[in-house]
């Protein structure tokens, strides 16, 4: 096979401090206010790469995924040439199309149709290749209402529509996304993804930086985990991902979401029912069971786990709902349940009291899950209760299985006599 892209021992040094005129006036101000003499150095620097090393071979998909500055967008950066390393060297065979930040290669008072010309320009397009593309870039991008309306007036999304019709459409033999897929709508990220499919079938090497583990999981076949700059692991995508979702270390930083699920950011064990003070029933206390009834916050998948819902009711409520939510990471929501929808019903709670609800077997797949729970009218309509991101379990790798879910399944051969 032909080795698109080598990384070898790569170190990419960055120097924090300005070296602007303002920023040397006011380097000499603080000095002369502090009384220093100014041999004391201004400068620090931080090692986005260390001593990075990988291979990608021709017509494979690659996702590359990690905590919050630990070298992925450095990675596809220096792989695109928009920046050197500092020491070692990268290897690229072929036309490279990427798309790594909102607005690159755009200017913003050009209009849609200018900025399709430019950016097609500058990842390479011939004036005949964009000509004729011209038309099936911008039905990709669906935005033929805004064609000529500058790109300064473009939201995030738009921008993200245009841009990756206009690297969709070059022909690259490497193509680089970093997460700004996440700022485009549900299903616009849908059929980028399968574009890239398309691409991956007749054999473009493709490097996927994102957040969204399920969709690295669902592109790439392979995953390289990143961490303090260094290649921690790089294999096939369940294992790395799984390593990468059950170790603590890592699995903390999921926590932070990408730009597209920004909206369902709330805090972590809220001490209060989010804006249902007066209600009749308070949720005072989520926690997680193991097997043995044992408090927990793991668990792994296939094992028990159960979920309890402490309340105190202020008087008698007739017939109430109570739900769950799991939220991933990756701000997708996984699994919502209803006792309404489980057909329990429930004539009426009054005082203090706890609703379990029993996973046996739990078969989420390794990763961090954040919990909300509520307590509703019959008809799920009026909340009375409601505890946003009150716990989160840390699922590790038990059954073996790719996906979203672990579903579960026999197998029966029944072979002809």
């Amino acid at each position: 096979m032909t080795v698109s892209v080598r990384s070898e021992n790569v170190y990419k040094i960055y120097r924090l401090g300005s070296k602007s005129l303002r920023g040397a006036v006011s380097s000499s101000l603080n000095r002369m206010l502090s009384g220093k003499d100014g041999r004391e150095r201004q400068d620090q620097t931080v090692a986005a790469l260390r001593d990075a090393s990988f291979e990608i071979e021709r017509g494979e998909a690659v996702g590359v995924i990690g905590p919050n500055g630990v070298g992925k967008s450095t990675t596809l950066k220096l792989i695109a040439g928009i920046t050197e390393a500092t020491s070692g060297r990268v290897i690229v065979d072929g036309r490279v199309s990427a798309l790594l930040e909102l607005g690159a290669g755009f200017h913003p008072d050009l209009t849609g149709r200018e900025n399709i010309y430019l950016n097609a320009a500058i990842i390479g397009m011939s004036r005949q290749e964009i000509e004729e593309r011209f038309d099936s870039i911008v039905a990709f991008s669906e935005l033929e209402r805004f064609l000529d309306t500058p790109v300064k007036r473009y939201s995030s999304g738009m921008y993200c529509r245009l841009g990756f019709a206009v690297a969709a459409h070059a022909d690259p033999d490497i193509l680089l996304i970093d997460e700004v897929l996440a700022v485009g709508d549900a299903a616009f990220q849908t059929k980028c993804l399968n574009r890239m499919r398309e691409l991956k079938e007749v054999g473009t090497t493709i490097m996927f930086v994102s957040h969204a583990l399920p969709r690295v999981r669902r592109l790439c076949e392979r995953t390289i985990l990143l961490h303090d700059g260094r290649v921690v692991a790089d294999g096939p995508s369940s294992d790395v991902i799984a390593t990468y979702a059950s170790t603590p270390e890592y699995s903390s930083n999921l926590a932070t979401r990408d730009e597209g699920s920004a909206a369902m950011e709330c805090t972590l064990n809220d001490d209060e029912d989010i804006g249902l003070q007066d209600k009749p029933v308070t949720i005072t206390q989520v926690m997680l069971l193991d097997g043995d009834g044992g408090e927990t916050k793991t668990c792994a998948t296939g094992d028990r786990l159960t979920v309890r819902i402490e309340y105190q009711a202020r008087g008698v409520i007739e017939r109430p709902t109570f739900e769950i939510w799991f939220h991933g990471m990756d701000g997708m929501t996984y699994a919502i349940h209803s006792t309404r929808w489980d057909g329990y019903i429930i004539e009426a709670i009054e005082g203090e009291g706890h609703m379990d609800v029993t996973f046996d077997p739990m078969w989420l797949l390794p990763g961090a899950y954040d919990i909300d729970v509520a307590i509703s009218d019959h008809d799920s309509v009026s909340k009375y209760a409601w505890r946003m991101r009150v716990n989160r379990v840390q699922v590790r790798a038990g059954k073996v299985a790719d996906g979203l879910v672990y579903l579960p399944h026999e197998w029966e051969l029944n072979p002809r006599s």
